[in-house]
Formats: structure tokens, sequence, C-alpha cells
């Protein structure tokens, strides 16, 4: 893949994207998806877990990382499809990877920090399992926290930050 937008101030721009993005359909999703549609979320949290898992038994397999992204790209775009809204699926469409190479970067560096701090991977408290659940739950103000760590836009004890 070539990542044409790299740099520390373009890594940012693409995460206030995602912000952006992800807040306002998750937002959206909470209000309007179906139970079809939370159990595709649920099926696409479930597989982000299976890779997740794999990957965390090497961290240093780029194809394990590469499946990890895949699942967690796809995870955060069923919740943008969840917002039945065409155009925020098309331009996250668009720009996936940009999307992608953040994601890379995010599950790369705080898996090899973790690792480095002598901590096992972070399993079920991983922040996509409470995103999901704010989107059964209609939580809100749960929902905006949790994609604010899950993006490195506030940091999260045990991924980003160490005693």
């Amino acid at each position: 893949m070539t990542v044409f937008y790299e740099g520390e101030d373009k890594y940012h721009d693409v995460r206030q994207l995602r912000n952006l993005l992800e807040s306002e359909c998750l937002c959206v999703a909470m209000k309007s998806a179906t139970d079809a549609e939370k159990q595709k979320l649920k099926e696409a949290l479930d597989n982000y877990d299976q890779y997740s898992n794999i990957y965390n038994e090497d961290i240093d397999d780029p194809q394990r990382l590469e499946q990890v992204v895949d699942a967690d790209f796809n995870f955060h775009y069923q919740i943008i499809k969840m917002s039945h809204n065409e155009l925020y699926k098309d331009i996250y469409y668009m720009v996936q990877q940009l999307i992608r190479s953040h994601i890379t970067k995010m599950i790369s560096t705080r898996a090899h920090r973790r690792q480095e701090q002598g901590l096992p991977p972070i399993g079920e408290n991983d922040l996509h399992f409470r995103i999901y659940q704010c989107v059964l739950q209609a939580d809100t103000d749960g929902s905006r926290e949790a994609v604010e760590g899950l993006l490195g836009i506030v940091s999260v004890p045990g991924l980003d930050e160490f005693e």
C-alpha cells in the first residue's frame, strides 16, 4: 500500500476525520439501527476479536497485522453503514487507505507498548466491545468516550500511558 499522507500532522488529520465520521455515524446508528444491523455489527466485532487474538500471538507478523486491520476496518465500516447515510459511507470507503494506515499504526503501536510493559493483550477490555455495548444501550456519552479513546484522541491507560 502506498502511503501518501504520512507524517504526524497528517496522522492527526486522519484521526480527526475518523472521529468526525465515526462519532456522527455512531450517534445516528444508536437511533436507527435495525436488529439485523446490530447482529452484523456483533459478527464484525466477533471477527475483529478473532483476528485480534491471532495477531496478539505474534505482533511482528505483518500478515496477522493486515488481517486484524481488515477486521477492524470492517467493524467501523459497519457502523458507518448503520447510519444509513450514503455520503458518509462513500466518503469512508473513498478514504479507506488513509483509515487503514491509521488503524495499522494504532494497533501496532499499542500492541508493542503493551508488550514492552510486560502486559498481556487488551482482550475484552478493548474499546470495540464498549462501542458495541453503547450501540445496544444507546449510550451516546459512553460512545463518544470510547471512540475518542479508540482513536487516540484521549490517552487510554494501558494502551497509551503506563504507570
